[in-house]
């Protein structure tokens, strides 16, 4: 009877120890079981935190280009500064005076000259003209009709007047003007024409040591010449001041305005 009780027993406890380590197996089981899921949410929140912290430090750090080219940038700009020499007394006295040069403007030289600027000539019908020599007429201008040349023994009209002179006397301006020529002719010999203004000229012929050129101002009463030897022209009448005015290119009287 004990022994069935004790039978009993050890199959009651064997029971028990089968229950409770199949209870302990189970429960390892589960433990690991969830050991096992948690360390799978682990690394995979592992992995999930460094794919994250990947793109965080990809957006954060520059391209590899441009981190070189930025460094390469500051490297090129990067200046060293240069010593600054210390001026002299010297050099801040050139200094000095090229800035006194720069600052003071040159004068221009002005244009010096001897020469007098004389109006321009303007005679009109009223005015009147100076005699150029002292002397008699000879021969009176005469453009409507012909009179008669001793020396050409011949008649023809005569568009100045020829008027007595001297060899070697002076001959005057009759009217202030501008020397338009100087020249040599075989009837006058050395002739002067000289501007009057408005369209007048006067000539004066049968001269010699002529002192004006052309483009000469001259006034009234300033010798332009002397009287020479008469050419061939007027070899009869003598040494003689031919003096013809125009205007407009046309013999005038001389007459008409003489004082």
């Amino acid at each position: 009877m004990r022994r069935k009780k004790a039978v009993n027993f050890l199959k009651s406890r064997a029971t028990v120890v089968t229950l409770s380590l199949c209870f302990v197996a189970a429960v390892a089981l589960v433990g690991m079981y969830w050991a096992g899921n948690r360390s799978k949410d682990d690394t995979q929140d592992l992995v999930d935190l460094s794919d994250t912290a990947e793109e965080q430090l990809a957006q954060q750090t520059p391209a590899p280009d441009t981190a070189e080219a930025t460094t390469n940038h500051v490297v090129n700009e990067e200046v060293i500064p240069e010593a600054t020499p210390t001026p002299t007394p010297e050099a801040e006295e050139t200094v000095a005076e090229a800035e006194e040069t720069e600052q003071e403007p040159e004068e221009e030289p002005v244009a010096q000259t001897n020469a007098k600027v004389n109006p321009s000539p303007s005679f009109s019908e009223e005015d009147k003209i100076a005699w150029p020599v002292t002397g008699n007429v000879l021969m009176d201008y005469s453009m409507d009709k012909s009179i008669y040349f001793s020396t050409l023994d011949q008649y023809k009209y005569n568009p100045a007047l020829i008027i007595q002179g001297d060899v070697n006397s002076q001959v005057f301006s009759a009217a202030p003007g501008t020397v338009t020529s100087v020249v040599v002719s075989e009837e006058t010999g050395t002739t002067v024409t000289v501007d009057l203004g408005n369209g007048f000229e006067a000539i004066y012929g049968q001269l010699k040591e002529v002192p004006v050129e052309e483009g000469s101002n001259v006034k009234e009463g300033e010798i332009i010449g002397y009287i020479s030897e008469p050419t061939k022209y007027y070899s009869v009448e003598g040494s003689n001041l031919f003096f013809e005015m125009r205007k407009d290119g046309a013999p005038v009287d001389p007459m008409n305005y003489l004082e």
